[in-house]
């Protein structure tokens, strides 16, 4: 049996035993097993969806997982003009209303690349807590929220965050 094959094994016994801990409940501490085989996958280049349906945990939750781990999220090439310096017909596109993941792809850039630019612009509202220090009250009202099962475009709204901020907060505190 090769390697591959002894990890899918083992990693259908561990989704077994995930499958039974996460059937009742919307958000699991991440377990040793868990990390171990997220890792592992990552490691074997899956992508993060592949992961994230293997381990029955969103996209969010596992590009964030990897994220605290030190590990970079971005697969596949870098896009030709990726940190090369504005031309202005492009600058020009970023003042329309085609969505930034469709504009990196036309303007061949990293979609946060595009958000980065229209908030530095002014083109798009940057929420008020943005880059800030999270405080002791915002954890709370954080936790609490996300216990009650409010979305987290809905708690991103509340704390004046962006919802990747949120997800990434979620996840990082293990609530």
């Amino acid at each position: 049996m090769s390697v591959e094959e002894n990890l899918e094994k083992e990693a259908l016994n561990v989704l077994d035993k995930l499958e039974k801990i996460n059937s009742n409940r919307s958000y699991v501490k991440w377990s040793d097993a868990e990390i171990i085989l997220l890792l592992t996958t990552f490691k074997l280049c899956k992508s993060t969806e592949e992961i994230a349906i293997l381990l029955h945990r969103t996209k969010i939750a596992v590009e964030a997982k990897l994220k605290g781990l030190g590990y970079s999220v971005y697969e596949g090439p870098l896009p030709a003009n990726f940190n090369q310096p504005w031309i202005p017909a492009h600058l020009d596109l970023l003042q329309t209303k085609v969505p930034d993941e469709v504009l990196s792809i036309v303007l061949e850039r990293m979609p946060g690349e595009v958000k980065g630019k229209r908030m530095e612009l002014g083109l798009i509202p940057t929420p008020p807590n943005h880059g800030k220090k999270w405080t002791p009250a915002h954890l709370q009202i954080l936790q609490s929220e996300h216990e009650k099962g409010t979305p987290v475009e809905e708690i991103a709204v509340l704390l004046g965050r962006f919802d990747t901020a949120i997800a990434s907060k979620i996840e990082a505190m293990n609530f």
